[in-house]
């Protein structure tokens, strides 16, 4: 995951939350800031509130960082059947 062209970190803020996990975290995302290499990270927090500070504070750095806010977006989940899901109920099928 360190050297990949492109690391994708789908819902941060949910993962396992012990000291251990949160110290590998901090590192493979230290070392890829460091790296200047390509990240994306999604969240459902707001504001990055419960992001450990050291990880924080390498997200909020606008020279490499860019935040793309996406404010007032339905949940896809909670659509009812008859509302945008496909056939097998799902969206998109």
């Amino acid at each position: 995951m360190r050297e990949t062209r492109l690391l994708v970190l789908d819902d941060l803020g949910t993962e396992q939350n012990s000291p251990w996990a949160n110290e590998k975290l901090f590192q493979l995302l230290n070392y890829r800031y460091n790296a200047h290499l390509p990240t994306v990270i999604t969240t459902n927090l707001i504001g990055l509130a419960g992001i450990e500070p050291r990880i924080r504070s390498r997200m909020n750095d606008r020279r490499l960082v860019r935040i793309v806010a996406m404010e007032n977006v339905p949940d896809y989940r909670q659509q009812s059947d008859d509302k945008g899901a496909g056939a097998h109920g799902n969206p998109g099928c």
